[in-house]
């Protein structure tokens, strides 16, 4: 019998960003500067429109900012923006990134049934071969969980829809990052049945500290996000029309 070709689930990535940030933990050495996060983020998108295992981007801002969709030349690319200043301001980014992930889930017209997740400003130089070995029809979350910390890392997962409606959304209101009750803390405690995720390297730098992960885009990289960036005039412009 001649083997049955399975074609290939649709595969999206939901990148969560906030060029403008309202967080109020954010260390003096982290990345409070508009420009320079924007830069992360034109940096890392580009990178992740180039993986063929992907076939949909969708970037969503959750500080109202709306990156223009020409801005890329590419037809997988979508764009959606948010205003969650006053939820950041009040319970923090992990009730902001949670918020932004269900607003894509909400309004997105393309995005597949499960999806990866990753923090906007970060690429994952070796997602092939994480793709290759994650079983895309699994009923749980692919991501990587430290018990020694009660931590699960929310920078990059697969997250399958079912299983997020059934065992996560419900206590995401537990989560607020000023009483030091994080999302990740969410995710190990109700993220009970998962798949381990491969070794993840990144490229970028936290948020929270400005220091770079494995190591930091290129100066290629970040001088097509400069010209981007003034190209488009991003600060003196209102982004936020759609």
């Amino acid at each position: 019998m001649a083997p049955i070709n399975i074609p290939r689930r649709t595969m999206s990535i939901v990148l969560t960003g906030s060029v403008i940030q309202s967080y109020r933990g954010v260390m003096k050495t982290g990345l409070n500067n508009p420009r320079e996060r924007l830069s992360d983020y034109l940096c890392a998108i580009p990178l992740w429109l180039e993986c063929p295992e992907i076939d949909h981007v969708v970037y969503c801002d959750a500080s109202g900012i709306r990156i223009p969709e020409e801005i890329f030349e590419n037809d997988k690319f979508e764009s959606l923006s948010i205003d969650l200043h006053a939820l950041t301001w009040e319970r923090g980014k992990g009730p902001s990134e949670s918020r932004t992930l269900e607003y894509v889930m909400e309004t997105s017209p393309y995005l597949s049934e499960n999806f990866y997740k990753c923090t906007g400003r970060l690429f994952v130089p070796n997602f092939g071969d994480i793709h290759s070995k994650i079983d895309h029809f699994s009923e749980y979350y692919v991501i990587h969980k430290t018990p020694s910390r009660e931590w699960a890392d929310t920078r990059f997962y697969w997250l399958n829809r079912n299983y997020y409606r059934e065992h996560i959304r419900p206590h995401l209101g537990e989560n607020n990052d000023y009483a030091v009750v994080n999302i990740e803390h969410v995710h190990f405690r109700y993220c009970q049945q998962w798949n381990p995720m491969p070794m993840v390297s990144f490229i970028g730098r936290s948020g929270h500290d400005g220091t770079f992960y494995d190591e930091d885009f290129t100066l290629e990289s970040r001088k097509r996000a400069m010209g981007l960036m003034e190209q488009y005039d991003f600060f003196k412009r209102n982004l936020t029309k759609k």
